[in-house]
């Protein structure tokens, strides 16, 4: 049977840790006991929507949902459906009624540039 690789073999591999293996362990550290280790892994993604998300959630199972609520206040819009109910929770009724009503700002789609043979046509 061949020995797993270490965490510290994984990182030194191209192209760094996998995202999704990278998710699964803040979890599985913070389990453990190890929640200032899982908030502190470098996650491949930096500053994504979906990273602070999983960092976030993390935060909320160790009881720390005020940081959870620092974290996501930087992309209000983005993370509403998690924010939310987390706000209510804390006894901020009124803003997380605020935010949910809020709607979401309308992109125009991107002009036309020539030819193109992808939708819309």
């Amino acid at each position: 049977m061949r020995p797993s690789p270490s965490p510290t073999s994984l990182k030194a591999r191209p192209g760094g840790e996998e995202w999704e293996l990278s998710r699964l362990r803040g979890p599985l550290l913070a389990a453990s006991g190890r929640l200032d280790d899982a908030l502190a892994l470098a996650h491949p993604e930096g500053a994504s929507p979906y990273a602070k998300k999983d960092l976030a959630h993390l935060l909320i199972d160790a009881g720390r949902p005020e940081e959870a609520v620092t974290l996501l206040e930087t992309d209000r819009l983005d993370h509403r459906r998690t924010l939310g109910p987390l706000l209510v929770e804390l006894g901020r009724v009124a803003e997380a009624v605020t935010l949910l009503r809020t709607p979401s700002p309308h992109v125009p789609p991107p002009e036309p540039s020539g030819y193109s043979d992808c939708p819309p046509f």
